[in-house]
């Protein structure tokens, strides 16, 4: 697709990336079934993207554009084909999710609440500065607010959250009582 790097390259960026900001959430678009892509590459590009020390994947399966110089290459995957690639390459991407998201469960995190809320548990929802997906079980009022939340266990594609009284709240409710 000629890029100007290799993966080399894109793994060492990551690496030292990681390395700087332990909680960032690193992202990538990947494309699946790209014109000549062999069932051996395919299962090289899982390995490979499971291997790094990203956060979430956006995956696409090859679309051919008019006037681009991969719809004349040989070798074109077949829909149904790179229909299963990518739903394997997000199913990656939805553990490596996971497994990141649930590293912070127990911990406290800034969180900006939106004000949609979910129709079928009432939770408002909420993301992080590093994208962490937060449901909260809180009320409107929280809407367009960044506030500090606890979060607890990743489930269906959401850390579960509790507000936290901010410090000054606790104190204050600690010599009352």
């Amino acid at each position: 697709m000629r890029r100007n790097y290799d993966t080399a390259y894109y793994r060492e960026l990551l690496v030292r990336v990681r390395e700087r900001l332990p909680e960032a959430a690193l992202g990538s678009d990947i494309i699946v079934g790209f014109p000549g892509e062999s069932a051996a590459q395919f299962e090289a590009s899982l390995q490979y993207f499971d291997s790094l020390p990203l956060t979430y994947f956006h995956v696409f399966p090859y679309s051919a554009r008019r006037g681009t110089a991969a719809t004349a290459l040989p070798d074109q995957c077949r829909r149904r084909i790179k229909k299963l690639r990518a739903q394997r390459m997000r199913e990656l991407g939805a553990r490596k999710k996971q497994q990141f998201c649930a590293g912070f469960a127990g911990r406290e995190v800034d969180v900006l609440v939106e004000e949609k809320v979910d129709k079928a548990s009432g939770a408002q929802r909420g993301f992080s500065r590093n994208y962490l997906p937060v449901a909260l079980a809180a009320g409107g009022a929280l809407a367009n607010r960044e506030i500090a939340v606890r979060v607890g266990e990743y489930r269906n594609g959401w850390l579960r959250g509790s507000v936290e009284a901010p410090a000054d709240e606790q104190k204050l409710a600690a010599t009352l009582s």
